[in-house]
């Protein structure tokens, strides 16, 4: 199911989850989709605004948040973006969506780096 979801993300971070450098950063390999699931979760629920910086290259693009309501399709989308690819990270169950919505209940708008570094400090 993720990877049909996966679909409306492609665009930006295209089918192989490399990105497009410069504009939209990878998915393939990158630390924040391998580490703790919960940040991942929220810039899905939230969205995220740049600029970020992978590895010396400077990403400024705005990513909406995911065009998904259920935690099960949260779920689904996070699981499958942290084991394709190469990605080996556990999966996401709706549970943990639930838990990261109960948690960032009060964000609005898109996550920056800082802001999301503030919220998920061990993260």
């Amino acid at each position: 199911r993720g990877a049909e979801l996966y679909v409306h993300c492609m665009g930006c971070h295209q089918a192989d989850g490399r990105g497009l450098r410069r504009f939209y950063p990878p998915l393939a390999g990158s630390e924040r989709v391998l580490a703790a699931p919960g940040p991942l979760i929220a810039i899905l629920l939230h969205g995220m605004e740049g600029p970020l910086e992978l590895d010396g290259v400077r990403y400024d693009q705005q990513m909406p948040p995911a065009p998904f309501v259920s935690n099960d399709d949260i779920a689904a989308v996070a699981s499958y973006i942290r084991t394709a690819w190469d990605n080996d990270a556990s999966t996401v169950s709706p549970a943990m969506v639930q838990s990261i919505r109960d948690r960032t209940v009060d964000q609005r708008g898109p996550w920056t780096v800082e802001r999301l570094r503030n919220a998920f400090p061990a993260d």
